[in-house]
């Protein structure tokens, strides 16, 4: 079995990106579907 080093630790820099799309899209469709009320576009 192989043993894998891991990758030193990424500096932040201002093109890292600070949220993960992915689970932000996977929120925003369900606050759509299950609060219609909700005005998406004042949240963010």
């Amino acid at each position: 079995m192989a043993v894998t080093r891991r990758k030193e630790k990424e500096t932040c820099t201002d093109e890292t990106p600070l949220y993960n799309i992915r689970i932000l899209k996977s929120y925003i469709d369900y606050i759509r579907n299950n609060y219609p009320k909700i005005e998406i576009d004042k949240i963010l």
